[in-house]
């Protein structure tokens, strides 16, 4: 068999676009799902991002993850509902709030009023919803937008209830009692997985400075959560050839 040569000047980003356009008119995502109606079901629980975020290059990586492992089943014949989702609850949102308002804990947050605050919250997770939108698409990542759950709906948080419900039903709840990290700015506890990893990213890339055996003379300690940029490696450079030592 015969097959024709490939051509090595290929515009990758144009066919990306090309094949997006051709699922788009065709409706390849809602056929593909029709197709599978009446199969066993694959259940594929994603926790959904936040937002009031915008989307990443690590996004990028789970994205295409959380979309490979429901097309694989699809592919074996189940049918996969894949609703979209979007994370509207947690001391992210309110701390960007915070700062938006110029507020300060909880005290600052109850004199302003609980219902103007919380409605600012709701109205600050769809800050950059388009973009995650735009983001998804141009990933290739199939779910249905369009009837997305939130979990600030009334619908969500009484299903989160009924199953609170279910669990003290079958005698799976229990009172008890853990020493955990605690944030007293903020007043809620850390998570502790959280806590390890920043613990993690700060022992690998904390740059020490100079001679450690003087601990006399304190130079500005650099540390980061995450990989050093270009800058901050040079920043580091300067200061190590000038420090003659750091205390972490």
């Amino acid at each position: 068999m015969l097959y024709d040569k490939v051509n090595t000047d290929l515009n990758f980003v144009d066919r990306e676009k090309e094949v997006n356009d051709f699922w788009k008119k065709e409706d390849i995502f809602q056929k593909s799902m029709k197709q599978r109606e009446g199969a066993p079901y694959y259940t594929f629980y994603d926790g959904p991002p936040t937002a009031n975020g915008k989307p990443h290059i690590g996004h990028v990586l789970t994205r295409v993850i959380k979309d490979m492992i429901p097309r694989y089943h699809a592919m074996k014949g189940q049918y996969v509902p894949r609703k979209a989702g979007w994370d509207t609850h947690g001391l992210p949102v309110e701390l960007q709030v915070e700062k938006e308002l110029g507020l300060n804990g909880k005290e600052q947050i109850e004199a302003y009023g609980m219902e103007p605050f919380i409605q600012k919250c709701k109205e600050s997770v769809w800050q950059y919803k388009g973009m995650w939108e735009d983001f998804s698409d141009t990933v290739g990542f199939w779910a249905d937008m369009e009837n997305p759950y939130v979990t600030y709906y009334d619908d969500y948080i009484e299903s989160e209830w009924w199953a609170l419900k279910k669990i003290w039903d079958r005698k799976l709840l229990y009172k008890g009692f853990k020493v955990v990290p605690y944030c007293p700015r903020c007043g809620t506890p850390l998570m502790v997985t959280l806590i390890s990893w920043l613990r993690h990213w700060r022992k690998r890339y904390s740059v020490p400075l100079g001679n450690m055996k003087s601990l006399n003379a304190v130079s500005e300690p650099i540390s980061s959560t995450g990989p050093m940029s270009r800058s901050s490696r040079e920043r580091a450079k300067r200061l190590r050839s000038s420090a003659k030592s750091l205390i972490l």
